[in-house]
C-alpha cells in the first residue's frame, strides 16, 4: 500500500510539473512594446525611454520608435504582396541592390538581411531589413534615418524586433 502511495505521490508531482510548464507567462516582458495601439500587430523589445511616433495612414502604416542613443527603428505595415517570406525578401533585396548608396550584404537570413551602404557625407553606416508575415499583412523594421549606425547598434535592433 505505501508503495502504492509513492506511485501517486510521484505521479502527482510530474503531473503538477506539466501543467506548470503549460501554464502562459501573464507578466509583461520589461520594455516590451506593443504597437497594435499603433496599428501594427505586433511586439518588439526596447531599451527603454523611447519615443514612438506612428506617421502613416490608409494602407501604409509608418511607426518609428527612437531612444536617440543608437536604437531608430522603423516600422512599416502594408498588405502582403505575397504570402512567401522568401519572395518579399528576394523582392526588397533587388530593390536594395538598384540603390547607388548601397556598399553590401553583410548577412543574411532567412526574414531578412543587413547591410552596408553610404550615407549623404559618402560615411559608410549599416541598416537592416527584416520582415514579418502577420496574416495578410507585410510588416517591414529596418534602421532610422537619425544618424549613422554600427554593425553592432544594428544588430541589437534586430534583435529587438525578434524578440517577439
Amino acid at each position: 500500500m505505501a508503495h502504492l502511495g509513492i506511485k501517486w505521490i510521484i505521479g502527482m508531482v510530474v503531473i503538477n510539473t506539466l501543467f506548470m510548464g503549460c501554464k502562459p507567462d501573464q507578466r509583461a516582458k520589461p520594455n516590451t512594446i506593443n504597437l497594435l495601439k499603433y496599428g501594427i500587430p505586433c511586439t518588439i523589445q526596447s531599451p527603454g525611454n523611447v519615443n514612438i511616433q506612428k506617421v502613416g495612414q490608409g494602407n501604409l502604416y509608418d511607426v518609428s520608435i527612437s531612444n536617440g542613443k543608437g536604437f531608430d527603428v522603423q516600422v512599416f505595415m502594408t498588405s502582403a504582396t505575397s504570402n512567401n517570406l522568401t519572395t518579399i525578401r528576394q523582392r526588397k533585396k533587388e530593390e536594395l541592390l538598384s540603390n547607388p548608396q548601397f556598399i553590401k550584404i553583410v548577412e543574411e537570413y532567412n526574414d531578412g538581411f543587413i547591410f552596408e551602404k553610404t550615407g549623404d557625407e559618402q560615411q559608410s553606416t549599416y541598416d537592416f531589413i527584416t520582415i514579418l508575415l502577420k496574416g495578410e499583412n507585410e510588416i517591414t523594421f529596418q534602421a532610422g534615418n537619425s544618424k549613422f549606425f554600427t554593425e553592432d547598434e544594428v544588430r541589437n535592433m534586430i534583435a529587438a524586433v525578434r524578440n517577439q
